[in-house]
Formats: structure tokens, sequence, C-alpha cells
């Protein structure tokens, strides 16, 4: 994540738009001051890190999208809570404009949909059985931990050989789990 926001931090800084770190911006609408209507949860998330892998493996092994993406952060929740709380303790939260948040969420989106697709084309009706979750860094933030690059050994059926699969990171918030993308860069 924090490699995917310096590349989007990268882009608006080369266009001329670069985000500010100061008092988080009123949502549109909304006037400076006015309550947050970020909540700090994720919803319909996993109680675990692994009970959401186990999902993602269903969802490809039944060539379910919409169920691949139900399993990732949706627009809100990336506004809302990922962004704001994408920080180190002690340091402010990212102010982006609405142009800038559009282009951020569309670029990460549409890689995360694309990466989805090939997880499905690879992997997909092919009963995969999780071996484990290969230890990776786990960042604490502000809003959230996030469990960096996941790699996962699973193994086809339950006689095959482990193999791993490469995929993005999870945020952890109050106890709740959700793919932040499944972009492995």
């Amino acid at each position: 994540m924090r490699i995917a926001m310096a590349i989007s931090v990268m882009v608006a800084l080369a266009a001329g738009a670069a985000p500010s770190r100061a008092e988080p911006a009123p949502p549109p609408g909304e006037a400076p001051g006015a309550p947050s209507r970020a909540t700090g949860t994720l919803e319909n998330g996993a109680p675990s890190l692994e009970v959401a892998v186990q999902r993602m493996l269903d969802a490809i092994e039944n060539k379910d999208a919409a169920a691949l993406r139900r399993l990732r952060v949706t627009e809100r929740e990336y506004r809302d809570v990922i962004l704001p709380g994408n920080v180190l303790p002690g340091q402010p939260p990212y102010v982006l404009t609405d142009q800038q948040f559009s282009y951020y969420w569309g670029s990460m989106n549409g890689r995360s949909l694309a990466h989805e697709q090939h997880l499905i084309d690879e992997f997909g009706g092919r009963h995969l059985r999780l071996v484990r979750i290969v230890p990776t860094e786990v960042v604490k933030y502000v809003g959230f931990n996030a469990h960096r690059r996941l790699r996962l050994q699973v193994a086809e059926g339950d006689d095959g050989k482990p193999f791993e699969i490469a995929t993005g990171s999870v945020a952890e918030v109050g106890g709740s789990f959700k793919f932040v993308s499944f972009i492995r860069d």
C-alpha cells in the first residue's frame, strides 16, 4: 500500500496536483469543521486474515468475480478509512482533492479488477486448500493494520503439492479484515 501511495503521490506531483498533509478536507458538500462521516469500520469484513483468504480461494474456485470483489474495500471505505488512516502514528492524514482521490481510486480499482480476473483465469475451477499464510510485514498505521503483500501457500485438493500465490494487502480494522487490493507489485 505504501508503494502504491508513493507512486500515486509521485504521479500527482508530476501533474502539479500534490496532496497536502494537514487537517482532512471535509467531504464534498460538508462545511469545514462539520462532523466526519468516516465510520472507521469495514462492512462485511472477515473475522480473521485466514477467513478472508479462504473466502478469496472459494470465490476463485467458483469463478465468482462479484464475490471476489466484495472481499475488497469499497470506494467509501477507501476514502473514509484507508486513505485517512494510511499514516504512521504522529503524522497528519493525507488530504486529497476529489480529483486526486478519483484518480487514485480509479487506478487502484482498475488494476485490482484486472488482477482479480487474472486469479480467476489462472486458478478458477480448482479446489485450492490453504496450507499457510507466509508471514509478511504488518504495518501499524493510525487507522488500520496492513498485512502487506500476502504470500499464500496453497495446494490443489487434499494431496496436491503446495505452491505459492502472491497477492495484495489486507486491512485490519477493529477485528475486521478486507483486501485493499489484489494487486501484487
